[in-house]
């Protein structure tokens, strides 16, 4: 085993002390992470590294609250008045109360037998439909869909429980009941990607247990789970490994050891440094299935990338129009960031709270314009073009006209279908939105701002429909103007817009977006009139050749031996 397979071991160990202190699958991210580093293992030996790997992160939660699960203590310690008010006349029985009076903490006795009740649901289902799981969920896509659902999942239960009145605070406040429910919420977590303790937080918090209370009897939780779930998955291998792999399983524990204690004995993150990190991970997440992705779908060239920068000179238009796109999109949100109304988090890193909730809303409330035109636009239009570009190919001049006059009437009538209908979606949502979101904490500023950011991001999607249009007829030229036009006038207008009043702080990305707009739709009209000088003199329909160009004459003399040849 070469130093690369070991430093892919470490990388696990490093993602599982990590992600075990988080509300987010530990196990869903071992399997995204394996999607991008490939450990050279069997399959059968990684599906027991990817559970057993996590025991050491239960044994930094042993370590750390050691005092706090062990529940015997020596005689000395004893109380005075015994915890049973009626002893025993059975010898046992009375053997049994005279050990808790002299060595034992009975509220921790009851809490272990509290977590046994909680383990009870995973242990009866859990096991029953093991198998099954890991042949048919054990993949990325599950696991990225899952952390999805419970990220907003967690959003939304913490705006619902801040105004509820908290049931327990205490361990010994969980009653059974309650302790049965949390372990059928762990049950979720039998889905890859569902965090454990995610899951039984969220359970927790939903029966009246405050947040600190949800998060401490997760760890404690986990102690008996994870050595449950290792010892099945050792057993079901039978304990037939390598020497190779037994190092393995050591060096990966003991990385996630030490680096839970690290996080929690050195570091001490407090809460806000952990929601930076957890939203880094969710890039990270991101970016290991983006890879993921491409890696399958270029199987033969998935380790070929040089080749790949050729294209960045042959298509620097393309490329900026993207960059400029994207930076369009986020320039009004950096405006704001400099205003009175700023807020530094940690550091360097800052918000404008309304108005960042404000663009979220207004980016949600538009995005389904991007699946209609996936779903519908693109689709019909698709169906055109290629009927257009066959004319051209083998038709007459007449089937060329007749087809693009076709094609452009097919584009006129998809955007007006996808502004009406993003129109009335936007409404009926700008509606719910004004209605439901007061009572879910969010501030009046918000909602202040929201409506012309929601227009805004309404005439953009359009604006952006468009310039997909122009990549199909190749106008990389009019795609990036329209992508400068709109980063430009979007970043004037908000720095105008910081001066006018609540309402109108998206007048900005109105601005940017129609201004792109209106040159992205005159582009496609120049296209139209000038489509087939467009084709065939600056399109790459025809492939372009090096070298001089032939004299006219050349095929005029070809033509008339052709006709002799025929008489």
């Amino acid at each position: 085993m070469n130093i690369i397979e070991w430093l892919k071991v470490i990388l696990l160990g490093i993602v599982e002390g990590i992600t075990e202190w988080l509300p987010i699958s530990s196990t869903g991210h071992m399997i995204l992470v394996d999607e991008f580093i490939k450990l050279n293992v069997t399959a059968d030996f990684k599906n027991v590294f990817e559970v057993v790997i996590q025991l050491g992160a239960i044994l930094a939660v042993v370590v750390i609250y050691f005092w706090d699960l062990w529940p015997f203590h020596g005689k000395s310690k004893a109380k005075s008045k015994s915890y049973f008010a009626n002893p025993s006349d059975n010898k046992v029985f009375a053997g049994i109360q005279n050990f808790v009076d002299n060595y034992c903490y009975l509220d921790k006795i009851i809490m272990w037998f509290k977590i046994v009740v909680s383990c009870l649901p995973a242990a009866v289902i859990g096991l029953a439909f093991n198998d099954w799981i890991e042949a048919h969920l054990m993949n990325y896509v599950i696991v990225a869909l899952m952390l999805i659902i419970y990220g907003v999942l967690f959003i939304i239960i913490e705006n619902y429980n801040k105004t509820r009145t908290l049931s327990a605070t205490k361990i010994k406040e969980i009653t059974w009941k309650n302790a049965l429910y949390i372990g059928v919420f762990q049950l979720l977590s039998i889905v890859p990607g569902t965090s454990r303790s995610g899951a039984t937080i969220i359970g927790g918090i939903l029966l009246g247990c405050s947040r600190e209370l949800a998060s401490e009897y997760t760890f404690f939780l986990a102690v008996p789970v994870m050595f449950g779930a290792s010892l099945l998955k050792l057993v079901k291998h039978g304990f037939a490994f390598t020497g190779v792999e037994v190092a393995i399983m050591i060096v990966g524990m003991l990385v996630a050891f030490v680096l839970a204690l690290i996080l929690h004995f050195i570091l001490k993150w407090e809460t806000t440094w952990s929601m930076l990190f957890s939203l880094t991970i969710g890039f990270f997440v991101t970016a290991t299935l983006e890879n993921a992705l491409i890696r399958r779908y270029f199987v033969r060239n998935s380790n070929h990338y040089r080749p790949v920068l050729q294209y960045f000179r042959k298509y620097w238009k393309l490329i900026f129009t993207n960059f400029l796109y994207i930076l369009g999109l986020y320039i009004h949100n950096f405006v704001f960031w400099t205003t009175d109304m700023r807020m530094e988090i940690a550091k360097s890193f800052v918000c404008n709270q309304p108005y960042d909730m404000a663009s979220c809303l207004a980016m949600f409330t538009n995005i389904s314009a991007t699946i209609i035109f996936i779903a519908r636009v693109e689709m019909n239009f698709h169906e055109k073009y290629k009927l257009y570009s066959e004319a051209v190919i083998g038709g007459k001049g007449a089937d060329i006209d007749n087809a693009k006059k076709r094609m452009f009437r097919q584009l006129s009538s998809e955007l007006m279908t996808l502004a009406r209908l993003q129109f009335i979606i936007s409404v009926v949502v700008y509606l719910i939105c004004v209605i439901l979101l007061p009572g879910e904490g969010f501030s009046g500023m918000t909602l202040k701002i929201y409506p012309s950011l929601a227009v805004g991001y309404f005439i953009l999607f359009l604006m952006y429909a468009e310039i997909i249009f122009l990549y199909y007829f190749d106008d990389l030229t009019g795609a990036i103007w329209t992508a400068i036009v709109f980063c430009l006038v979007t970043w004037i207008g908000s720095l105008i817009a910081t001066h006018l009043p609540v309402i109108w702080y998206g007048a900005g990305v109105i601005a940017g977006a129609f201004a792109g707009w209106s040159v992205a739709y005159a582009r496609l009209r120049w296209v139209e009139k000038n489509m087939d000088r467009h084709v065939f003199c600056r399109g790459n329909l025809i492939p372009q050749g090096k070298g001089k160009r032939p004299s006219g004459m050349v095929y005029e003399r070809k033509a008339e031996q052709e006709q002799k040849e025929e008489a």
